[in-house]
């Protein structure tokens, strides 16, 4: 999910858009995420557990659970991710758009100033087009945000500054900002002394903004205020103090920026070297090579972006030695910023350390330890766009469950190296049907550029090709009917696996002779393809899925049965509790524990029960896990069957990593795309 927010955060930076998180882990795993992760948007900390004050009062009961907004605060959809995610937030974004046109003629005069404020920020090119009329408004406060919205679209006319000054009164503080930020670009030294007082607004934006013009416009008496804030806990508002400190460049300024330097304890020693680098910039290489080399990897994080700022000063073999910082996260700030130099020599040396950095990573994906793989593929998909060719080319010397997290890593690039290394391999024979089926999620990143080469496979000669072409165009869910077609085409093709993926992907439609095509896959078929057909199954209602299941259970092969075992949990049926208590018993002593907790997430008074009867059972694990899913579970039904039982009450146990596809001992089983 990260990687999709950084992207959604950096595509609307110019929006009415933001981007809020909420974490309920424990504060030591948030302070991590947050420098692994790169997050940079507001996030809260929720308490440390699930019924924290933020998730009791949005109502949530699942993590990760998505809510989207609309402009006045009304939850429009929830639960969305990746494109759809995008699609919706889109599409309230324009019509926000269409808010702001409406309020350009309202009759209230505090929406109608708005209104063109906004539309200046967000829209420019529309604002441009309507702004002048909104100088002869007959209110005052319509005349004052007309002149910010002017200037915002580049006005920098002398006769704006009475009405930008009269904005810095401004009740909404998104405006007193803007107003802020336009006389620090007007050298408007008259509002110089205002801006100190500024410094009390309520606002912090207000107030980051009034330190930059401070900054600028030079104040008396401005020092102390700035010391002070200066030496306080606010990153934010420490770091504008300090530059401001610098462009103040006074005698007391320097002396005590010179102090800060020396004070191992500052709050922003980052910020102290960016403001002295101002003054004293032949001394900066030092200062920050001392940065760069401190314990404090989060320390180290800020100088790697702060080098962005040193203008005049030649960085280019710090950003090079920072690729030798141990924190994956410093690394790659690094990356970034040389991977955006496009001298000759510095791109030969980057392309140099990233295959040597691809063999190393390639190690890990070799082995099984998922976890490690996780912490890999960030780091993959850190190096930048130039690894990912690379990685797809070593793509086939990892294991099963390196391979899947090395799919992740290389489709989210989205280069067309990648795309057409791709298609190449998929039009190839290959025995290997997991390997094909991790070519085939690299394209799930290139959905809209596939369309004509997934038709392409469906005309191949190669029966395994025209299977990626059926399991594509199901699992990319193009809805036309011209994909249906296709899909029910290829249930009349000559080869029984091609038939099963079409039946698959109609399946969703519970189409009856994609039903047909299912059953008699799951009764007679390849043992191998059963798996899939059960998924296919799964589209259609409880009473006709169900009993074929329970039919051929036996049959399917126990890697998939905690897959299984996940599918069914979603489903409240009696039946679909007792096949999972059929697939447990099926299970070996390790996998048994992770099969019961998808009782005790089917929630059911059924499942209750099932859980009371396998906590008498004769292995201890068993019964462990089994007693440890009843206190979890939701049900009142637990709760009466604990006290049946006379078990003591105890703190609720830790969830477990439902993921379905890790097996017991951690490891990874490939995923279906379906």
């Amino acid at each position: 999910m990260y990687p999709h927010e950084r992207s959604l955060v950096k595509r609307l930076a110019n929006q009415p858009f933001a981007l809020i998180g909420v974490n309920s882990d424990p504060k030591d795993k948030v302070i991590a995420a947050r420098q692994r992760e790169r997050i940079t948007w507001r996030s809260f900390w929720d308490g440390g557990n699930t019924s924290g004050p933020i998730a009791s009062a949005w109502n949530v009961t699942a993590w990760p659970v998505i809510y989207i907004l609309d402009d006045q605060g009304v939850i429009r959809y929830k639960g969305l991710r990746g494109p759809a995610m995008d699609e919706a937030v889109d599409r309230l974004l324009a019509s926000s758009l269409t808010t702001l046109r409406e309020h350009l003629n309202h009759s209230d005069p505090g929406l109608r100033g708005l209104a063109i404020f906004r539309l200046a920020k967000h829209h420019p090119d529309q604002a441009r087009q309507v702004v002048t009329r909104f100088f002869t408004d007959a209110d005052s406060q319509v005349q004052s945000r007309t002149a910010v919205a002017s200037g915002l679209l580049g006005n920098r006319s002398p006769a704006l500054l009475p009405a930008v000054r009269a904005a810095r009164l401004d009740p909404v503080a998104e405006v007193r900002t803007a107003s802020w930020q336009l006389l620090t670009q007007f050298h408007d030294t008259e509002s110089g002394p205002l801006a100190l007082a500024a410094l009390r607004d309520d606002a912090q934006m207000v107030r980051q903004a009034a330190l930059a013009a401070i900054g600028t416009l030079r104040p008396a008496n401005a020092e102390p205020a700035l010391l002070r804030i200066s030496q306080q806990g606010n990153p934010a508002l420490t770091r504008a103090a300090l530059l401001a400190l610098a462009d103040l460049g006074s005698d007391l300024a320097k002396t005590r920026l010179l102090e800060f330097a020396g004070n191992p304890a500052h709050p922003d020693r980052v910020g102290v070297a960016l403001a002295l680098h101002r003054i004293a910039p032949a001394t900066s290489l030092h200062r920050f090579k001392t940065l760069l080399d401190d314990k404090n990897a989060s320390l180290r994080e800020q100088a790697t972006r702060a080098l962005a700022e040193l203008n005049g000063v030649e960085t280019l073999e710090l950003y090079f030695s920072v690729l030798e910082d141990p924190a994956p996260q410093v690394r790659q700030i690094a990356l970034k910023a040389l991977a955006a130099m496009d001298t000759p020599q510095t791109q030969q040396r980057l392309q140099q350390y990233v295959t040597s950095q691809v063999n190393t990573l390639l190690k890990v994906f070799q082995g099984t330890n998922s976890q490690a793989m996780r912490q890999a593929s960030r780091e993959a998909a850190g190096l930048g766009l130039g690894a990912a060719p690379l990685l797809l080319a070593k793509l086939p010397q990892a294991s099963p469950v390196g391979r899947f997290y090395l799919s992740q890593s290389i489709g989210a690039s989205q280069h067309p190296d990648v795309l057409n290394g791709t298609l190449k391999q998929l039009h190839r024979p290959l025995r290997d049907r997991g390997l094909r089926q991790i070519y085939e999620r690299i394209l799930f990143g290139y959905r809209g550029q596939l369309r004509p080469h997934v038709e392409d496979f469906l005309d191949d000669p190669l029966a395994e090709v025209r299977e990626s072409g059926v399991r594509l165009l199901s699992s990319l869910r193009y809805k036309d009917q011209p994909a249906a077609d296709l899909l029910a085409a290829a249930l009349q093709d000559t080869v029984q696996s091609v038939r099963l993926e079409a039946a698959v992907g109609l399946a969703v439609k519970q189409d009856e002779a994609a039903r047909e095509v299912l059953e008699t896959t799951l009764r007679q078929g390849p043992e191998d393809l059963r798996f899939p057909a059960f998924l296919g199954i799964l589209h259609y209602p409880p009473d006709v899925a169900l009993p074929v299941i329970g039919d051929i259970l036996d049959t399917i092969q126990p890697v998939h049965l905690g897959n299984i075992c996940f599918r069914l949990s979603q489903l409240k049926e009696r039946q679909a509790t007792q096949l999972i208590v059929k697939a447990i018993q099926r299970m070996d002593p390790r996998s048994k524990s992770r099969g019961i907790s998808y009782l005790q997430r089917q929630n059911t008074q059924a499942a209750a029960h099932a859980l009371g009867v396998l906590h008498k059972h004769k292995e201890p694990t068993v019964r462990r896990a089994a007693q440890d899913a009843l206190r979890r579970m939701k049900h009142p039904e637990a709760k009466k069957i604990l006290q049946q039982l006379g078990v003591p009450s105890a703190p609720t146990p830790p969830e477990r990593d439902n993921n379905p596809f890790l097996g017991a001992d951690g490891g990874f089983t490939t995923p279906a795309l379906y």
